[in-house]
């Protein structure tokens, strides 16, 4: 590249730029070249570098390494609290990237002992670490695309269809002449265009300083501006179920006492308290409310004093669970689009999962139950250890467990004779497996259609490689339906620090192991009977190994879906 001048940009996609000359020579990247912008960008901005003084190698495949290293410092360099468990990290330049990305849950290596850090990475692997990243810092990242509409979109594989359906939807990958072509590998110059799309519409960059004089001030002050990289902690008041995540600047320091209080460069920022703060004097200049998931957040800009003594602040009340926590800022530290993060990102949620007691009460004596879906319902023996479970526990009704190979909802609605099998009223219930895409939504819709004129009980029983994008149409669309929701169970139980190896095999998609289908049976009793079960299962998995891994779950049936560990608890 002649003379490669970068300007060091602070996204101005979302405010505003610094113009600074940044000159470098590399050989083999020219003016021209269609990639020409994007590695002049990922050059300047310190997420990429060449492989020498003088070559890029822009068509050089991206191993996981490389990846590894982009993403920890397009995240800050925030640096990770221990090594990675890998023994093939043998260069010093990416082991803190690799701790870091392991730690984050955005990389598990490709077995539990190896990373392999020079295999070269392709499209949907690179999609799938890229999304992780992404909803590790913004977790309502929904936008997705049909993959359906593309020639090769049925090659996706399915661990990986939620992070290529946001990426394609995004722009962040593009496809030519109706290909995603995901198997195929990735070159540096196309990882630095991703990059750059990417970076452009997420990296947080922020105005701060905000000091009004007047009343609408606020509205349309202009200040320096300032890069922050988010980072969330957990907030709970001891012994409760429930905690505030908030989603806030690494930079920010805090202590907490009854209430967490937020410094930054010494200076205190603010606070979160576990309580209902009113006004106390200070007068409401603009109120904004968000609701998700019937959990409300109301934000306040607030003001008290007059002239050289009128001051502004943020209060934020968090309602949900039958809780309130409060959170209040200083407006001089944080301005609008701070406070528009903290508002959308921070909210309530609970600990723990519902056990969901007997919400399947009016199966108790049904004589027959179908537990169907792909090689996950095999894999886990689902089936056949609750039928260990009933028999353990007295219980008379037969289990039957139906498992195809790939097989999704579609699969089985399009198969005459089973359809007529429910049709004909063959079982009690049906717990299905099978949530992938928008054809298995259909199919859903013909199966609730033969379960209801056999009377059937349809119950949707997801497996933990299904789609959740799917698992939501799917709540949104047949919200008479009740969901076991067997995936998230488990998920909570690994985030809440289980081992996710307890629960999945180390192959090529993680299928279940028999301890995550004693979880999944586990909901299905506590679910019917109003209670969980005690006999003693010995089968295809032993009463005391599970006991042994999963403790108090056993009989309480409630996953904590969070690391105690990671709750900083108020006194």
């Amino acid at each position: 590249m002649k003379k490669l001048s970068a300007l060091l940009l602070a996204l101005v996609m979302l405010f505003s730029s610094v113009t600074c000359v940044f000159a470098v020579d590399f050989e083999d990247v020219s003016d021209d070249d269609w990639f020409a912008d994007a590695v002049e960008w990922a050059y300047s901005e310190s997420i990429m570098k060449g492989v020498s003084d003088t070559h890029f190698e822009p068509h050089e495949k991206i191993t996981r390494s490389m990846l590894m290293t982009i993403l920890y410092r397009v995240a800050g360099e925030p640096g990770a609290a221990s090594a990675a468990p890998f023994t093939d990290l043998t260069e010093d330049w990416y082991k803190e990237p690799v701790a870091w990305a392991y730690e984050s849950g955005i990389t598990k290596g490709t077995s539990a002992t190896e990373f392999s850090p020079y295999d070269i990475l392709s499209r949907e692997e690179i999609a799938t670490m890229l999304h992780r990243f992404l909803i590790s810092v913004k977790p309502d990242t929904e936008i997705s695309a049909d993959l359906t509409a593309y020639s090769d979109g049925h090659e996706v594989s399915d661990w990986a269809k939620d992070a290529i359906s946001w990426a394609v939807a995004d722009g962040i990958i593009t496809c030519s002449e109706g290909k995603i072509l995901p198997k195929e590998g990735v070159s540096r110059a196309e990882c630095a265009s991703s990059f750059m799309k990417f970076c452009e519409k997420y990296r947080a960059i922020f105005l701060g300083g905000d000091n009004p004089s007047e009343d609408d001030a606020y509205k349309t002050i202009e200040t320096p501006t300032k890069k922050f990289v988010y980072t969330r902690k957990y907030f709970a008041k001891k012994d409760s179920t429930t905690a505030l995540i908030l989603f806030y600047p690494q930079t920010w320091s805090f202590t907490v006492t009854d209430r967490a209080t937020f410094t930054y460069k010494g200076v205190e920022i603010g606070y979160v308290i576990p309580e209902d703060v009113s006004s106390n004097g200070w007068k409401t200049v603009a109120e904004t409310s968000y609701t998700k998931d019937d959990l409300k957040t109301t934000q306040y800009i607030e003001k008290s004093g007059s002239g050289s003594t009128l001051a502004f602040r943020y209060r934020y009340v968090y309602t949900g669970f039958g809780e309130k926590m409060t959170a209040v800022f200083g407006y001089e530290h944080i301005n609008a689009k701070t406070a528009e993060n903290l508002l959308r990102e921070t909210y309530l949620v609970s600990t723990v999962t519902e056990p969901n007691l007997g919400i399947l009460s009016s199966l108790k004596n049904t004589k027959s139950v179908l537990v169907f879906g792909n090689s996950f319902v095999s894999t886990s023996c689902v089936g056949v250890i609750l039928s260990d479970m009933f028999a353990a526990n007295g219980v008379r009704t037969s289990v039957t467990s139906n498992q195809r190979g790939n097989a999704s909802l579609a699969t089985y609605a399009a198969d005459t004779a089973f359809m007529n099998r429910i049709r004909n009223g063959a079982y009690g219930a049906v717990f299905a497996c099978g949530l992938y895409s928008s054809e298995d939504i259909d199919a859903l819709k013909k199966l609730d259609e033969a379960c209801k004129r056999s009377g059937t009980t349809l119950v949707l029983f997801p497996a933990h490689n299904e789609t959740p994008q799917f698992i939501s149409r799917a709540k949104e669309e047949f919200p008479h339906i009740i969901m076991l929701d067997w995936k998230a169970e488990l998920d909570a139980l690994i985030n809440g620090g289980k081992n996710m190896w307890d629960f999945c095999y180390n192959d090529s998609i993680f299928h279940s192991t028999p301890l995550a289908g004693y979880v999944g049976a586990h909901m299905i009793y506590r679910a019917i009977f109003g209670e969980t079960p005690s006999g003693k299962i010995s089968g295809e998995i032993s009463q005391v190994t599970v006991e042994n891994k999963l403790g108090d779950y056993v009989k309480t049936g409630s996953a904590q879906r969070i690391r105690t560990s990671s709750i900083k608890y108020f006194e």
